[in-house]
């Protein structure tokens, strides 16, 4: 059973908690929602008095503890954070987590614990690559000319391949001097070269 002078001071220390979460959780979710979890642990151990919050993001579960200890008026209240993931990894049967910063019950630790949740859950994004554009040729053997001696699917995957390599203008700029070396060879088989004129003597 708690006794009354910790339940005192968890509820004064859980009002003050339910403040920082409304006024640092309110600008895009409704806080009152999100304290529908907040709930007091059935049974403490080591006769504390706990209260624990759940907060849910789509990969990560972030469990909250405030622990009023036994001997509440020489000891501060403890206030922890564990992360745990949502999802198990290919392989495993296990959720993996970590302990967030805790400590003693503080506003200050309450927004170290935000700031860990945040680099929790940031992605490091991929470095891009630089790959050079490889130059524009029809010899053979060459990229262009390769397209010519293959079959209309096989074509389309080499298209898409040589448009991921060089990126989408230098592709575009392929396909114009491919087509213009291609129109200009087929007219030089249709029509041959006009034979020069005959000089007259004057």
């Amino acid at each position: 059973m708690l006794s009354q002078q910790s339940e005192e001071t968890l509820n004064r220390q859980l009002e003050e908690w339910k403040s920082w979460i409304r006024r640092d959780l309110g600008a895009y979710s409704d806080p009152e929602k999100l304290l529908r979890t907040m709930k007091l642990a059935a049974a403490a151990a080591y006769g504390n008095t706990e209260a624990e919050w759940t907060l849910w993001t789509r990969r990560n579960r972030f469990t909250f503890v405030l622990r009023v200890r036994r001997r509440a008026i020489i000891t501060p209240p403890y206030f922890g954070c564990t992360a745990s993931s949502r999802s198990w990894r290919a392989g495993e049967d296990w959720h993996r987590g970590r302990d967030l910063p805790d400590g003693d019950f503080s506003e200050e630790l309450w927004r170290r614990m935000l700031l860990a949740i945040l680099s929790y859950e940031v992605d490091e994004p991929v470095p891009p690559q630089s790959v050079a554009p490889a130059p524009v040729t029809d010899e053979p053997g060459g990229p262009i000319a390769a397209l010519g001696k293959v079959t209309v699917s096989e074509s389309n995957i080499l298209v898409e391949q040589f448009t991921f390599r060089v990126g989408y203008d230098a592709a575009q700029r392929a396909a114009l001097e491919w087509a213009g070396q291609r129109i200009a060879r087929a007219l030089a088989e249709i029509t041959p070269p006009a034979a020069p004129l005959a000089e007259h003597p004057t």
